[in-house]
């Protein structure tokens, strides 16, 4: 339940994140889509974790499997990233 004093979506629509240290090199930025999360590290790499019913983590695959912690991207393994952009089931 969201509490009195704070604004925010109605408690049937608020998540509970999960809380974890991010083993990842250094992040330059952060991209949020509905239920799911990149980060572009200054090294040029790309790593997703969240929901991927849509394929939207970039792994290959398309299935409810939550991943719970990030995994880089190996299809853009070669190549560097310097931004990302998240939407509600798309990257």
């Amino acid at each position: 339940k969201v509490p009195s004093d704070k604004v925010g979506a109605p408690p049937t629509l608020m998540c509970h994140p999960l809380t974890c240290p991010l083993d990842l090199p250094s992040v330059s930025m952060v991209a949020c889509g509905e239920y799911h999360t990149m980060a572009v590290c200054q090294d040029g790499t790309l790593w997703t974790w969240g929901r991927n019913q849509c394929g939207q983590l970039g792994h290959g695959d398309k299935n409810e499997k939550k991943h719970r912690t990030p995994t880089q991207v190996m299809a853009l393994a070669k190549k560097i990233c310097i931004k990302a952009a998240a939407g509600g089931q798309h990257s």
